[in-house]
């Protein structure tokens, strides 16, 4: 069995027209999930008058029955590589191997139509402030996540596909500067409403009827309700 409830996470752009979910992973096991239930799923997405869907970065690479169905019926994907919620390294071992995986799914996944844009991570930019050694280090953990995540995962997207948007982490600030030639990171709050996405957590169940009230930001990424015994 399966739940829409728990692969399906929302989220909404304000100030353009996306509006969708973030897909996690359907199943512990990868190999239970059936080509059926990924049709479902996407349906469901479409039935609610979705139109992007965020491959959730703390997960897995999907399958090419995801992509492919996106592209027949339509549904665009914000794609993130399997990057979560911790700071990485930038051992040279390191960033080769984080190279040759991004080089391969990018290669395997650019060509799809549905693919509207690329983000690195998820909240690690975040989490550099959740750790005593990350916010006691910052400089040292900034220039890893530089190395990690544009230097080497942004730069083989550009050499990929130039024109595809890239996002270096949900949530972010976004650049000051995108160009191909440079990419100038606007650090901050990753909270901050007047930039780039946020994630927002502070909705209880018993007060959802709120959420679009509350919402401020330009791109609400992710939202859920962070109490959910009330």
């Amino acid at each position: 069995a399966y739940d829409f409830a728990h692969a399906l996470l929302p989220c909404c752009c304000c100030y353009c027209c996306w509006q969708g979910a973030n897909l996690v992973p359907m199943n512990i096991l990868p190999t239970n999930v059936t080509k059926d239930m990924i049709h479902d799923m996407l349906d469901y997405a479409l039935e609610s008058n979705m139109n992007m869907v965020r491959i959730w970065g703390g997960g897995m690479y999907p399958v090419p029955e995801v992509f492919d169905y996106a592209d027949e019926k339509g549904l665009l994907m914000w794609m993130e590589t399997m990057f979560a919620c911790a700071p990485f390294p930038r051992d040279v071992a390191f960033l080769e191997n984080v190279a040759e995986e991004v080089t391969q799914q990018v290669h395997r996944l650019s060509w799809h139509p549905s693919i509207a844009a690329w983000s690195s991570n998820n909240e690690v930019e975040g989490s550099l402030n959740w750790f005593r050694e990350s916010w006691t280090n910052r400089e040292l953990f900034a220039g890893d996540y530089i190395a990690l995540f544009i230097d080497t995962i942004r730069a083989i997207i550009k050499k990929v596909n130039p024109s595809m948007p890239f996002v270096d982490c949900s949530p972010s600030n976004g650049a000051i500067v995108d160009t191909p030639e440079q990419y100038v990171k606007r650090w901050g709050s990753d909270q901050d409403p007047r930039y780039g996405s946020v994630h927002y957590y502070p909705v209880s169940i018993a007060s959802c009827w709120q959420l679009y009230i509350d919402i401020i930001g330009q791109l609400e990424v992710e939202y859920a309700a962070a109490h959910a015994n009330e």
